[in-house]
């Protein structure tokens, strides 16, 4: 079981990150080229050494649709005899570059991509990842992605309680006086943390849980204000207390974070497959919450990828039930058999209810 064994900091034992060569594309030769004349090769975010996130099958990158000739195109590692190459560590699947060896120390490894068009034209690339000090510090896996032909952010994790605390504390702080946030619940450290406890080193990049939706609301007005954008929801005035769960809440048209509605989750989750293989649930999770991002994304196009949308824990959203009392929860969780781990999977809960398998997702409106 991954759950706090590894040192890493969002901050992790190692980062890798991914960086792409520009201006080094080479042509099939002939005097006029008509066909492929490029390509892009997208990293992923959150690959972090001696964790699962670089095991065998993670992938380290996407290529998208190449610029030219024509369809279909075979995208490979090609070796570069003068400049040398670390092609062994992984392989293509599809438009996937995928781990082939497992990253376990620090250090640059440079690849050779190369994509053909459907005339036989080709166009290489070369792409250096690097395998970061274990001190290095990342962000709090707080990266918003736009989704295509929507005009709304989603979170590309769930919210972690690192994130969750560091916004908790500043809400709650008495130097706030009459504007500060009170919350029914302080929120735990995944499924096995004590509630209102100091983020603990590894245990900090697990979702938040142990929150109701008033909670996630109340939260997500704070770190809208924290962070100087507009808090989203009102009921006479900004809602800063989680503790009075009751009244008419309205979500203004504002920029601040929100809950997602269950029309953007849908959308943002992409293919109506259930997707068991990237999920945390009950056959696999060894009865515990995991890491954000361990798991391989969903999502086809590179700035579209999301992670943990088919398990680790289930996701308040913003929609009531029908009946208007209860609120919708989106996705399975490491507590879920496979048959409640699906594409469309919806239940409702009184929005005061709270569980070690309940997190959210951030939402916001798009640029």
């Amino acid at each position: 079981m991954l759950k706090k064994r590894f040192v890493y900091g969002c901050a992790l034992p190692f980062m890798v990150m991914v960086l792409v060569c520009t201006g080094c594309d080479h042509g099939s030769s002939g005097t006029e080229f008509t066909g492929i004349t490029g390509f892009s090769f997208t990293p992923i975010s959150g690959l972090k050494a001696g964790t699962d996130s670089v095991k065998v099958g993670h992938i380290a990158g996407r290529f998208s649709v190449p610029v030219g000739g024509s369809a279909p195109y075979i995208y490979e590692l090609v070796a570069d005899s003068v400049d040398g190459h670390d092609n062994d560590q992984f392989e293509v699947v599809g438009t996937d570059l995928k781990i082939k060896s497992e990253l376990t120390a620090p250090g640059t490894l440079k690849v050779f991509l190369k994509a053909t068009d459907n005339d036989g034209n080709s166009v290489t690339k070369a792409a250096t990842i690097t395998v970061a000090d274990a001190q290095a510090e990342d962000p709090l896996y707080r990266d918003m992605q736009t989704i295509t032909e929507r005009d709304f952010k989603i979170g590309q994790y769930e919210v972690t309680y690192e994130l969750w605390y560091e916004v908790y504390q500043w809400a709650i702080s008495a130097a706030r006086g009459n504007e500060k946030y009170r919350f029914a619940n302080a929120g735990s450290e995944g499924s096995d943390g004590v509630t209102a406890n100091a983020p603990t080193k590894m245990g900090k990049y697990e979702p938040v849980t142990y929150i109701s939706w008033w909670d996630a609301v109340v939260w997500c007005n704070a770190y809208s204000e924290m962070t100087g954008k507009e808090p989203v929801y009102t009921s006479n005035g900004t809602i800063r207390d989680s503790t009075q769960s009751t009244g008419t809440v309205t979500a203004a048209d504002k920029n601040g974070y929100c809950l997602p509605r269950k029309e953007q989750w849908a959308k943002a989750r992409g293919s109506d497959e259930t997707d068991l293989e990237n999920a945390w649930y009950a056959a696999n999770a060894e009865g515990t919450t995991h890491i954000v991002g361990l798991k391989n994304p969903t999502g086809t196009e590179p700035d579209e990828l999301l992670y943990d949308m088919s398990g680790n824990v289930s996701e308040w959203c913003w929609d009531p039930s029908n009946s208007g009392i209860s609120r919708t929860v989106c996705g399975g969780s490491w507590s879920d058999v496979a048959d409640n781990v699906t594409a469309n999977s919806q239940r409702f809960f009184s929005p005061t209810f709270k569980d070690i398998n309940i997190g959210f997702r951030l939402c916001s409106k798009g640029e």
